[in-house]
């Protein structure tokens, strides 16, 4: 139920459906690994570079991620409510209807990601992120 990866690499895994209760991913590189319906309490991604990988579903409420690149990841219908995201990017991608509530941006780039129906509460706290070619038009549900 508890995993921890400090400098690992994990190429074309399929972790869908698993039950994990704390994963602490550190100094990680994933690329094309599945961790749709992960019933996860506690993940945490620091210096985590995710190539191609798949999230949907999972939740995150109140965990950190920070100084990791995301590129052309799918998150569909995730939860980071409370979560705290910080010197992290995105390029390519998806997080349509995921869930940002109360969560804190800070000093993050997004580049080209699809934001559709995505759930950022009554307010969005992003100190300094920079939101290139994402498709912020359809970000609305504030």
């Amino acid at each position: 139920r508890e995993c921890y990866f400090y400098n690992t690499e994990i190429i074309s895994g399929d972790f869908n459906g698993c039950t994990i209760e704390s994963c602490v991913f550190a100094g990680t590189k994933l690329e094309n690994v599945d961790w749709s319906c992960s019933k996860a309490s506690k993940f945490d991604f620091g210096d985590v570079i995710c190539d191609n990988c798949c999230f949907n579903h999972i939740n995150l409420s109140g965990r950190l991620i920070f100084n990791s690149i995301f590129t052309n990841c799918i998150i569909k219908r995730g939860n980071f409510k409370n979560a705290n995201i910080r010197n992290s990017k995105m390029f390519g991608g998806s997080l349509e209807n995921t869930k940002f509530v109360n969560t804190v941006f800070e000093k993050n780039e997004w580049e080209n990601v699809n934001f559709t129906g995505v759930d950022f509460g009554k307010h969005l706290s992003a100190w300094s992120d920079q939101w290139n070619k994402s498709r912020q038009d359809h970000l609305c549900r504030m």
